[in-house]
């Protein structure tokens, strides 16, 4: 076996690893929308969230749980996810990231499940 060739078994484990990852973590392309509105489109993280995450059209019926979220860089917030919408409530937080990492459309932030109702979303590349 030469550098950087694997074995099937080594192959193997590196798909179950990759499964593992993506299964609590999502990649999310930013687009000027985002920007704009300041929310982040959660589509491909959806699979990150609990049911019970998500609340009523009104901050007067939020869910019955929050997410805790932390913005790398960026704050600390406890938010749900506004029922048939795609962003999470909190955006003012959201804001702050975009500010804080230059943010521009197309730029990638990763969203991680820390834990049952926790997230982390951190840049992946921001110009």
């Amino acid at each position: 076996m030469t550098v950087g060739e694997t074995t099937p078994i080594l192959q193997e484990k590196l798909k179950m690893m990759n499964k593992a990852l993506s299964a609590n973590e999502a990649t999310v392309t930013l687009t000027e929308a985002n920007l704009d509105h300041d929310h982040l489109y959660i589509t491909q993280a959806r699979h990150l969230l609990p049911p019970d995450v998500y609340g009523g059209d009104r901050k007067s019926d939020p869910s019955s749980r929050l997410l805790t979220i932390t913005f790398e860089p960026g704050q600390t917030v406890q938010t749900d996810v506004p029922n048939g919408r795609n962003f999470f409530r909190e955006r003012s937080a959201v804001a702050d990231f975009f500010q804080r990492t230059g943010a521009a459309p197309g730029d990638e932030v990763r969203i991680v499940r820390t834990g049952p109702y926790k997230l982390r979303i951190s840049p992946v590349s921001c110009t």
